[in-house]
């Protein structure tokens, strides 16, 4: 067991794996703190590994060392089933990460609509206060709009469209084609 605890591979992984219990469940029971996402315990585990790497390949005669499971591992024929074993493990993890994003979830959809505040009651417009409480649209009163049409003065020119309920005056082309 003193072995292990010697190797720089042994002592890569037990960091990563502290770093791990630290990021995912320490930091989240201290009081005050949250819960840590897992896009940000990515973040940081990615931030250990790349500093853990580092501190092994600091020295030559530890990165030789760290890399000899690795390579015994990847090459030793005595080590086949293992070399099976942490391919079939690698290939489910994958597998299972894969799933877990993809699969289909039962939360209810976010509310993207938003809650516009009520309008005031009243406005100033050009130093005139208009009350907006209690107002009617008259297009939608019993029995409709009455619209009048002014005639125009030639074939070809503008007319006029009067509302009388609104005081509206809509301006339109006159048909210029002829009847």
């Amino acid at each position: 067991m003193r072995s292990y605890l010697r190797h720089p591979f042994w002592q890569a992984v037990g960091l990563m794996v502290i770093a791990y219990i630290l990021i995912a469940f320490i930091i989240p029971a201290l009081p005050g703190s949250a819960v840590v996402p897992k896009s940000v315990v990515l973040q940081y585990m990615a931030t250990v590994l790349v500093g853990v790497l580092i501190w092994v390949s600091d020295d030559e005669a530890r990165w030789t060392t760290f890399k000899e499971p690795l390579h015994d591992v990847l090459v030793q024929p005595r080590l086949k089933v293992i070399r099976a074993a942490v391919l079939a493990a690698v290939t489910l993890m994958v597998g299972c990460i894969t799933y877990g994003q993809v699969k289909a979830s039962v939360a209810a959809p976010p509310n993207l609509r938003s809650i516009h505040p009520a309008p005031p009651s009243q406005i100033t417009f050009r130093g005139k206060t208009i009350t907006l409480v209690g107002l009617e649209n008259p297009l939608r009163r019993p029995g409709g709009v009455t619209w009048r049409r002014t005639s125009p003065s030639a074939t070809g020119s503008t007319m006029k469209i009067v509302c009388p309920a609104t005081a509206i005056i809509s301006t339109a082309r006159a048909n210029t084609r002829p009847a």
